[in-house]
Formats: C-alpha cells, sequence, structure tokens
C-alpha cells in the first residue's frame, strides 16, 4: 500500500514537472540569460589563466575603472580575453581602431603597491608563469645579472652610445642592471616603487629611490633634461598610464637621449600567456606608435628571445631604442601623422607634391644634418 502511495506521488511531480518545462514563460527565461550570465560564459571562453594571490586584496570587479584606448582616446574596443584575478574576471580589450590592447577595467594604484610587495618578488613556483618573480633561486638572479651586462653591452652596439653617461632605470627591481652600469663607469639612478625591491637595490650600494618617476621628479630627486638614457626593461607593460610616463620620460632625458626598453611583443591575434600584472599588450606596431606620439623616434629595435608557460603558449621580448627629438621635429611629424590619419592622398600631394613617405625621409635628413 505504501508503495503504491509512494509512486502515485512520484507520478504526480513527474506530471507537474513536464509542465513546468514546457511552458513559455520558463521556456523564455531558460534561452535569455542575465547580462551578468553573459559576460561570465564569455570570459570562461576566453580565459587566459586563474591565479590567486594571497597578498593583495581584489575589490570586486563593479569597483575597477573602464579606461579608454591609450592610443587614441576612443572606447571602440571588444574583448578578446580574460583573466580572473582572486575570483574577479578582467578582461582584456583591443581597440578596433588601431589595435592597442589593454585590461579592462583596470585596478587602482593601492592593488599595484600591495602587488609589488616582497611576496611578487618570491612567488611559488606554480604561479611563475602566471606571475611575479623568483629572487630567491640562485639560478634566476645568475641569469638577470647575465641579462644586464647584455643589456648594457646592446646599448653601446646597437645604440651608438659610445660613452658613459648619466643613466636613470625605471622599476628596476634590485637593480641588476644599475649595478652593471655603475661597474662600467655610468652615473646612475634606481627608481622603483617596491619598498622590497628598492632595499636590495640599496644594499648593493646603487643609489635608490623607492616610489615612481612622477613623484621623484615632483620631489626633485631626478632632474630635467639630464639624462643620456632611461632604461625601462619589462616596465611599461606593467603601467596604467604609459602616456603620463613617455611624457615624464622625455622630461628627464637630454635632447637627443635615448629610452632603451623592453615589452612582450604580443601577436595581432592577443595574448596567448595569462601575465596576470600585465595592463597593457603591445604588438611591435602599437608600441611604435606611442613612442612616436610623445617624440620619440626607434632608432633600432631587435628580437631579445621567448618566455612561456608549462603547456607550450610563447611571447616573444623585443628590445627598442627610441630618441627623444626636439619639439619642432616632434610637431612635424604629428602634422604628418594626422594627415596620414585622413588617407586623403590629394591633400597630401598638394601640400608636399610627394609622397608622405618622402616627407618624413627629408624631415629626417634635416634633424640629422644629413
Amino acid at each position: 500500500m505504501n508503495a503504491l502511495r509512494q509512486a502515485k506521488t512520484l507520478l504526480c511531480w513527474v506530471l507537474i514537472g513536464s509542465l513546468i518545462l514546457s511552458s513559455p514563460a520558463y521556456a523564455l527565461r531558460s534561452t535569455q540569460p542575465t547580462q551578468t550570465g553573459v559576460e561570465e560564459a564569455l570570459s570562461t571562453d576566453m580565459l587566459l589563466g586563474d591565479v590567486h594571490l594571497d597578498w593583495v586584496n581584489v575589490k570586486p570587479i563593479s569597483e575597477y575603472e573602464k579606461v579608454s584606448c591609450a592610443l587614441c582616446g576612443r572606447s571602440n574596443d571588444e574583448p578578446i580575453g580574460a583573466v580572473r584575478i582572486n575570483g574577479e574576471t578582467f578582461h582584456v580589450v583591443r581597440c578596433r581602431d588601431d589595435g592597442l590592447m589593454w585590461l579592462n577595467p583596470q585596478p587602482d594604484t593601492e592593488y599595484y603597491r600591495q602587488l609589488y610587495s616582497e611576496k611578487f618578488f618570491n612567488v611559488p613556483i606554480g604561479i611563475v608563469e602566471k606571475v611575479g618573480l623568483q629572487y630567491g633561486r640562485r639560478e634566476v638572479l645568475e641569469r638577470r645579472r647575465e641579462d644586464a651586462r647584455l643589456q648594457v653591452e646592446e646599448w653601446e652596439k646597437e645604440g651608438n652610445i659610445i660613452r658613459p653617461g648619466k643613466l636613470v632605470e625605471i622599476g628596476g627591481g634590485a637593480g641588476f642592471l644599475s649595478k652593471e652600469a655603475q661597474t662600467r663607469g655610468w652615473d646612475v639612478l634606481n627608481v622603483e616603487m617596491s619598498e622590497y625591491a628598492a632595499d636590495l637595490s640599496r644594499k648593493s650600494r646603487i643609489p635608490t629611490y623607492t616610489g615612481t618617476l612622477d613623484e621623484a621628479l615632483i620631489k626633485g630627486v631626478v632632474a630635467e633634461n639630464v639624462y643620456d638614457i632611461v632604461a625601462a626593461y619589462a616596465l611599461i607593460e606593467h603601467l596604467s598610464n604609459p602616456n603620463e610616463f613617455l611624457e615624464q620620460v622625455r622630461r628627464v632625458l637630454k635632447e637627443g637621449g635615448v629610452l632603451a626598453a623592453r615589452i612582450p611583443a604580443t601577436p595581432d591575434a592577443g595574448p596567448r600567456l595569462c601575465l596576470a600584472e600585465h595592463v597593457y599588450h603591445y604588438t611591435i606596431a602599437t608600441f611604435t606608435q606611442m613612442l612616436s606620439k610623445h617624440g620619440f623616434v626607434v632608432t633600432h629595435q631587435h628580437y631579445s628571445g621567448s618566455f612561456g608557460d608549462r603547456i607550450g603558449n610563447r611571447s616573444d621580448a623585443w628590445t627598442f631604442f627610441a630618441q627623444k627629438r626636439d619639439d619642432l621635429f616632434q610637431q612635424m611629424l604629428q602634422v604628418l601623422a594626422g594627415l596620414e590619419e585622413t588617407r586623403n592622398q590629394s591633400q597630401v600631394d598638394a601640400l608636399f607634391g610627394v609622397p608622405l613617405k618622402e616627407v618624413a625621409e627629408r624631415l629626417e635628413a634635416i634633424r640629422s644634418g644629413a
């Protein structure tokens, strides 16, 4: 008798369930997910990596600011990937107009101050391919010292910098590059925002300022128009304000001074690695445009090796030497860039009577005294 009653009850629930599932209202709700559901599905499909940083407080994603393209200033971007940090999903987007890629929304200043603490420089081996460094491993330190030696030699070879002069290194960490330059006769200063890394730099007897280049300029620690080289290796992709930074670099360099920078050169299709601390992802083209926008002319660039994760994804590193040019020359280049954006060849011909490329070449010849 009990078995018969249970069977009848089960049959009733099956009938009720089938009616609910077949109702138009249920079908509508099932095929029309909320916007949050859409974003979550999008993020999961394009997820580059998921990392937990136990030393960083990540606020809800809605509390971070979305930004427009740092190259063209427009907000015409599309999502191409995502990075999940402490459970919050940050999209990697690409500008439809110029191809620049960046994290959007972007974490705030406090997030990055927490990120670049002692733990960042001593992360477990399990997450180092996604974020951080490993200063505690001897082979890592030896490789960084060897890299520093090669980088200073590159200045003399490809950068056409013959004699030691004044160097300010930005984001130099423990100061491996500054130390190598110092032993070769350079007058050096390492500007490093991480207190932990800055302390290590000072222990190596390197003049070091703890803070950003902007703060060093405000406090008079870094002077204007005096430096032969600003070194920014594996730095600019970490910055949320590349335009402000490059203007600050212009201020401290002598006329004709050189910015030596190394970036991961991202493919046009987008980043393949998680790289959770990278705010911007530059292709060779977009990085060159960013430099040109701020009055730098790339005099040399070269491939500098690659790095990757355990499943075979790779990213190439490229080094750039970019020279600060005088303001008049910069203004001329900006005029040419504006004409090029219009794609109005008749306007160019009417003004110059020759192709735009030839005008740029003649300007360069005038500037160099050729």
